[in-house]
């Protein structure tokens, strides 16, 4: 049968050696195809990446992505945690005869993750595990990795294959951008986190280079993310020319130390540290305008849709700012004569409403 998809690489390979290691820190041993497949691609991105067959018993969302044997080693450490208690729970409620630590993390959905077991009792078959609106861990019925792979299709209706124009033929991957949820945990792998990114990144090269589906560059995105900040910036790549919404003060005063420009940014911030920093440490001014815009009408506006949760934010904003004690001018006013007292009397009712309609039940 000749194959219906095209997989994109997008990381380094990986040794054979390599992937011995992998097993024996596992204590298993990997299916065939599976591991054929890592050593040729190592993960990636597939097209088309839909999940349609006769063999299915559940509905599985497209693929975003397989991971890499240093995705799978590193992500006990970062976002699986949370997942792997989950899936651990339902293989020891719910009548898995599995065991836990031969069920791998292999890849990534819309919303989902597909999941391969190497242990006894169904060896090589496919796993997935939905926590957003699904149900949990389910058997998929597909029973290797070559049976997902070859029943991948796509959603759309007058789709066909055609291998030498796929659809994804000017494909950039996006992981880069997806490696800053290693940084929220602790500090005993802040090591192993930064190390991880540095391979991503290498593979990549350019972390100025923009992003065609992110619309800014590597650097530009981790701009809140202090740790990665500073060694992207300290490995020689360039910060933005006009900052964005810098929210986290030791990124500001890291940047700050490297010439960076602050104009305008403290009517983009959001946060009342940066704000007192940028008006104590740096002079600024509140009440000056930036290129037209006067900040208190930044933080008070009252146009869009933000969420409940949101105009409740801008609210509590704007009261620790006032209560910084500053001597500012809450009359100035929009182009529909709107002050920046009239809004703040709105944002309390909608703080008020909020308290009622959440907090006080």
């Amino acid at each position: 049968m000749e194959e219906q998809y095209i997989i994109l690489r997008d990381e380094f390979p990986v040794s054979e050696e390599r992937v011995k290691q992998f097993e024996e820190n596992k204590g298993l041993k990997l299916p065939k195809d599976y591991r054929d497949f890592i050593l040729e691609y190592n993960g990636g991105v597939v097209e088309p990446n839909y999940p349609k067959s006769e063999q299915l018993i559940t509905e599985i969302f497209p693929i975003e992505r397989f991971y890499s044997i240093q995705d799978i080693e590193f992500g006990v450490i970062y976002n699986q945690r949370e997942i792997s208690g989950f899936v651990e729970e339902d293989v020891n409620e719910y009548g898995f005869d599995i065991e836990f630590d031969k069920l791998l993390f292999i890849g990534i959905c819309d919303r989902g993750n597909i999941h391969l077991y190497c242990g006894e009792n169904g060896y090589g078959e496919i796993y997935y595990s939905n926590y957003s609106g699904g149900l949990g861990l389910e058997k998929t019925g597909l029973a290797s990795f070559s049976e997902l792979l070859n029943s991948l299709t796509s959603l759309e209706e007058e789709w066909s294959f055609d291998k030498n124009k796929p659809s994804y033929k000017n494909w950039k991957s996006d992981k880069i951008f997806t490696f800053e949820y290693a940084f929220y945990w602790e500090e005993d792998i802040k090591e192993q986190s930064l190390k991880r990114f540095e391979e991503v990144l290498s593979y990549y090269g350019n972390p100025n280079q923009v992003h065609k589906y992110k619309e800014k560059d590597v650097v530009g995105y981790y701009l809140n993310y202090p740790h990665i900040l500073k060694y992207l910036i300290n490995s020689g790549a360039d910060y933005p020319e006009q900052l964005g919404k810098v929210n986290n003060l030791e990124s500001l005063k890291f940047l700050v130390s490297k010439g960076a420009s602050i104009d305008g940014l403290l009517n983009a911030t959001r946060n009342v540290e940066v704000i007192k920093y940028l008006v104590k440490e740096c002079g600024q001014d509140l009440n000056n305008p930036f290129e037209g815009k006067y900040p208190l009408l930044d933080y008070t506006n009252l146009e869009g849709g933000y969420s409940d949760w949101s105009r409740n934010n801008q609210y509590l904003l704007v009261q620790s700012i006032l209560e910084l004690g500053y001597d500012l001018n809450l009359e100035v006013a929009d182009e529909n004569g709107q002050s920046v007292s009239d809004r703040i009397k709105l944002l309390e009712e909608h703080h008020k409403m909020y308290m009622d309609k959440y907090m006080r039940r």
